[in-house]
């Protein structure tokens, strides 16, 4: 090309960049003309960087966040900051329809009352501190609404993007419930057979292994 333009857009979270003009020292200057059509041009360039690089980014968490839920056998949820559910287990997607301490609304992780939701909101946001500052690691909570009770347990994640260094941060949540699941609704659900379901099931409850196996 005779000439070449480039628009730089910097990691400050706008769409503010710099830019690099080059044109062969044999040619004459820019005119004016020229420098309004790059000047109109720019902010277009700058646009389509930046959302290059926040698909490529979300393809990353895609694939991260895929390989740690998916098809894992506990009931884990992985939340933001703001409690916004990004993905969850299937288990977990059941064990949710069958109690009534947390809930998933419009994709939003719901505690039973105003005061458990705070709780459970510095849970994660303390979660998350102790990734960046490397405060004590928080110690499991339990939340309930009544006799039903649920011990959920956190893990700060962070997916690494190639493109500016950015790092998003969300937490894994890792529920424990009191309340035992209708183990033939389950089985049906999960298509599992019944001696896999009969270890399931004592895994559920704690139950050692080896004692089963004799």
């Amino acid at each position: 090309m005779e000439w070449m333009i480039m628009g730089i857009p910097i990691n400050n979270r706008s769409l503010e960049s710099y830019t690099v003009m080059h044109r062969d020292r044999n040619k004459p200057d820019y005119s004016k003309e020229d420098l309004r059509l790059i000047d109109m041009m720019l902010p277009h360039i700058n646009r389509a960087f930046y959302i290059h690089n926040k698909l490529l980014r979300q393809q990353q968490q895609l694939s991260l966040y895929k390989s740690i839920v998916d098809n894992n056998p506990n009931p884990i949820l992985l939340v933001d900051s703001d409690l916004n559910v990004i993905r969850h287990s299937a288990i977990a997607e059941h064990v949710l329809r069958r109690q009534s301490v947390l809930s998933c609304k419009n994709d939003k992780l719901l505690a039973k009352g105003l005061l458990q939701q705070g709780t459970l909101k510095d849970f994660v946001t303390n979660t998350l501190a102790w990734l960046q500052a490397r405060v004590p690691e928080p110690a499991a909570i339990v939340l309930e609404n009544g006799e039903e009770k649920l011990k959920l347990h956190a893990y700060p994640i962070h997916a690494e993007s190639d493109f500016n260094d950015h790092q998003d941060q969300c937490c894994l949540l890792e529920i424990m419930t009191n309340k035992q699941p209708n183990w033939l609704i389950f089985a049906e659900e999960f298509g599992i057979t019944p001696k896999e379901l009969r270890t399931v099931s004592a895994l559920y409850q704690g139950t050692d292994l080896n004692t089963i196996a004799k």
